[in-house]
């Protein structure tokens, strides 16, 4: 018969529950109103010294942040204008979401104003290059021939044609090598500028780029996000086109969405699994239940707690759940003990040391991660030690108090075959037999590992969805891998002395990676913003072309083929006295730019973050391969190489060399 409980066991078993259920609920209310980061760089070690050029380089640019929109036609039969319409409600709809907030749009007018501001400075840009081009177009016959040729091209020279005003304000036509330098603008050869938008060489495409709002505020506001996209699409589709996007944002959502569909996925079935083992085990099938209840508590208090101390990684709660198959042990073990064993009046004290030693050295074993200095492997120690530990407490509490054998009733219950067999199995000594397969395996497989490879593609360590994996390779094929493009980067304390070293390592490795064929042809912002000490340069060598003598020779020359045509020389006389002015000048600097273009497409190249200037020429790898050889290149030139494939890599060195170090104390710890 069953043992009525005292009234001293009736408090301890009403606390045993009370107590439990109400911190279970607080850190429930804890877990739900603080959620889990999904922001990948807070797992990186932020002090590596190639994790934290990636990290100070991505995030001057807002590259982290940055999204990226294609709009393209659906149908053949629109107009430019009616895409850049539609690209210009899209790019409303998306700034009044909230979401994401675009620079100031660059106008045609944007352009003519930077272009007159080169112009009038373009003693500034007269480089090497420019002079001997220049030097030839200055002899007599060739220059008068290409002269008489461009007048011959127009009908009707007056005041009031705006042909004859260019070409009375620039003879010379400088405009070709200023638009030579406008490449450094651009950033692949596919790219073309049309009425301020970005578009594709046959004008059915148009590509838009604007600045999320952080990681987490898109997470806790999810639900508005991903309606504001359907929304968007539903508009383009209306308008007969095609949107298409990707972010990290969009990547962090599909790896939360993926991390948590997962454990709902995998949770229930490996609750099925060991409820099943548990009634093939246990005389009292109930017991297959019961055995969740100290690692339920234990995982929920141990989320809770180390959430006090900081942000915790989605990426945790995967592993939360995977602590399940690690400490539901302590509970199995001890409602196997109390079944079999009915008669052991403390089950509590008799497994204190077994489940304790299997507790702490386990425990040990993932808590020396914590000194591979690597967060994600630090938290993921913390959780995993920390919840071992707690469940094993739970077990050697609670259990007792709740289901103690002096409550078990004595009626004999049959023993379940499969227990029954083990243990026989067990008693045999059969399990000797076992051991020549096992060393044979062993032996079989011990030369394999020695050709091991440990792939450090990020691409392949995410849960992005299907359509976003979709969005990212058709932006990549349609915009020339944009999305996995190369970052060459260098810096300094002021923006002229970044340039400077840019013009002297960046421009020369950028020659070298063409002639090379590792990447398409790039320009540098250089081109367009040399450093002062360059453009003292490039003056002086403008006046020793610019000579008098030279004025005179090609002022003789303009008027000779100028009378040809009945044309006065003298309309051409303000271009000439503007070649002395150039002399007052002021230097090009960033700011000295239209403020839609500092702000704009010349903020792309040139930026400041925390003190520090750095400028940036974006590049395309020739083929996926060639990246590693940039990298090698661009560190003898000690220029900074920013791209996923080397931060990959970088990661798992780090994360190899983490391990390595944990594992050399783990045998000492668990001795």
């Amino acid at each position: 018969m069953k043992k009525k409980p005292s009234s001293h066991t009736r408090l301890h078993r009403i606390a045993a529950m009370i107590l439990p259920a109400a911190l279970f609920v607080l850190s429930l209310i804890r877990l739900l109103n603080n959620p889990f980061s999904v922001n990948i760089f807070d797992l990186l070690p932020a002090k590596d010294r190639t994790i934290a050029r990636h990290y100070s380089i991505l995030s001057a640019f807002d590259i982290i942040d940055q999204a990226v929109f294609e709009i393209a036609r659906t149908d053949s039969g629109r107009e430019f204008d009616h895409l850049a319409r539609t690209a210009s409600t899209i790019k409303d709809s998306l700034e009044a979401s909230g979401f994401f907030s675009f620079p100031r749009q660059i106008s045609p007018e944007d352009f003519f104003d930077l272009e007159r501001y080169l112009l009038n400075n373009r003693a500034a840009l007269f480089s090497k290059e420019d002079s001997a081009w220049l030097i030839r177009r200055l002899s007599g016959d060739s220059l008068s021939r290409r002269f008489a040729g461009t007048l011959q091209g127009i009908f009707t020279l007056s005041d009031q044609t705006t042909n004859a005003r260019a070409l009375a304000a620039d003879p010379f036509n400088f405009k070709e090598l200023l638009y030579r330098k406008f490449a450094a603008l651009r950033f692949s050869q596919s790219m073309e500028i049309e009425n301020g938008y970005i578009t594709n060489s046959g004008r059915n495409r148009i590509l838009l780029t604007a600045n999320a709002r952080d990681i987490e505020y898109i997470q806790k506001n999810s639900n508005a996000f991903i309606t504001a996209i359907k929304r968007i699409k539903e508009l383009a589709r209306r308008n007969n086109c095609s949107f298409t996007w990707m972010s990290a944002a969009r990547a962090a959502l599909d790896n939360e969405r993926t991390i948590r569909r997962d454990i709902n996925c995998t949770a229930p079935i490996v609750a099925l699994f060991i409820i099943l083992l548990c009634a093939l085990i246990y005389k009292r099938k109930h017991y297959g239940l019961l055995v969740f209840l100290p690692t339920a508590l234990g995982i929920v208090y141990t989320l809770a707690l180390l959430s006090l101390f900081g942000e915790l990684s989605i990426i945790m709660l995967g592993f939360g759940a995977a602590l399940t198959g690690i400490t539901i042990d302590y509970a199995v073990h001890y409602f196997y003990h109390i079944d079999t064993m009915p008669g052991d009046p403390s089950p509590a004290k008799t497994l204190l040391r077994p489940i304790s030693a299997s507790a702490l050295t386990t425990s040990s074993a993932f808590g020396a991660l914590i000194i591979a200095g690597i967060p994600g492997l630090t938290q993921l120690a913390l959780v995993t030690s920390t919840g071992i530990l707690i469940v094993a407490l739970l077990a050697l509490s609670i259990l007792p108090l709740l289901f103690a054998p002096s409550q078990q009733t004595k009626t004999k219950i049959p023993a379940i075959p499969l227990a029954e067999k083990l243990g026989r199995f067990y008693e045999s000594g059969a399990t000797n037999t076992l051991r020549i397969p096992i060393i044979a395996v062993a032996c079989i497989l011990w030369p394999f590992t020695l050709n091991l490879h440990f792939d450090g593609d990020p691409g392949k360590l995410n849960g992005m969805s299907a359509d976003t994996k979709n969005a990212e390779k058709l932006l990549n094929t349609h915009w020339g891998n944009i999305q996995e493009s190369m970052f060459l980067v260098v810096s300094d304390s002021t923006p002229d002395l970044a340039l400077l070293k840019a013009e002297k390592i960046l421009d020369p490795l950028l020659n070298i990676l063409e002639q090379k064929h590792l990447i398409e042809p790039a320009s540098a912002i250089t081109e367009l913003v040399p450093p002062s000490l360059t453009q003292f340069e490039n003056r002086r060598r403008w006046y020793a072309v610019w000579d008098s003598a030279a004025i005179v020779r090609a002022f003789n020359v303009i008027d000779s083929a100028g009378k040809k045509f009945g044309i006065d020389a003298q309309r051409f006389a303000p271009f000439f006295n503007d070649l002395q002015l150039n002399r007052g000048k002021e230097f090009i600097s960033p700011d000295s730019f239209p403020e839609t273009m500092t702000r704009g497409l010349l903020e792309n190249f040139i930026r400041k973050k925390n003190g520090i200037w750095f400028v940036c020429t974006p590049v395309i790898s020739a083929n996926d391969t060639s990246w590693n050889h940039i990298d090698s290149l661009a560190t003898v030139f000690d220029v900074r190489a920013v791209n996923d494939a080397i931060l990959g890599v970088r990661l798992m060195e780090i994360i190899k060399n983490g391990f390595v170090q944990s594992a050399l104390f783990i045998p000492f710890i668990i001795l």
